[in-house]
């Protein structure tokens, strides 16, 4: 989805690409950190008892073998996958849709009653985290393209992914009830902040 965004506001989609393949494979070791490093502060049984084997046997088969895969047949054939791109984008499309709609049918009482306490809990953290990714990219430096994108890329989340700790790893279903909230707050905020920076990068890269 941030390659999406980065797409519609003519930002650097090569570095949006770049940092979201870098951060699947980072989320091996960064999930499971942040898991150990927040557990002291809570009581929630979800993150002191996380179980740190399985998360990352599920990170590694889900998220950065297929990420390192993809990147190698990529870089193999890059005249074979190029046409398989578009194609490849939208079934993950659906997919990904596939995925939101079978947790919102699965308790759909459960998803209507997590909304007035999720929207307004993401999209603070959704503006807040593009707000420190642009200042982020600000301080490093670089062409406007390269600062939206970085921007984009934190505000960003992979709810498939979070999804699948949530369910498989964790066995919180409710986590992946807020997971979809929040995708679906994300798409309309990140739509407008995408389209409302093309203008201003389109200038500044002339």
């Amino acid at each position: 989805m941030s390659n999406t965004f980065s797409y519609l506001a003519r930002a650097s989609t090569a570095l949006s690409i770049t940092l979201t393949a870098m951060s699947c494979l980072l989320a091996v070791l960064t999930v499971p950190a942040v898991g150990a490093a927040l557990g002291p502060g809570r009581d929630q049984a979800f993150v002191t008892d996380v179980p740190a084997w399985p998360l990352l046997a599920h990170l590694l088969a889900t998220v950065a073998l297929p990420v390192a895969l993809g990147m190698w047949v990529r870089a193999r054939w890059p005249d074979r996958t190029l046409p398989l791109q578009p194609v490849m984008r939208r079934l993950a499309f659906v997919l990904l849709a596939l995925l939101l709609t079978r947790i919102i049918l699965a308790d759909v009482a459960a998803f209507l009653s997590a909304l007035p306490h999720a929207v307004p809990l993401a999209a603070a953290f959704i503006v807040c985290s593009f707000l420190t990714g642009g200042a982020v990219a600000q301080a490093v430096g670089g062409e406007w393209r390269d600062r939206v994108a970085v921007a984009i890329e934190f505000a960003t989340r992979n709810v498939a992914v979070a999804t699948m700790i949530a369910v498989t790893v964790l066995g919180k279903t409710d986590f992946a009830i807020f997971g979809t909230a929040y995708f679906l707050t994300e798409v309309p905020l990140m739509t407008m902040a995408a389209v409302g920076l093309r203008p201003l990068v389109a200038r500044e890269s002339a």
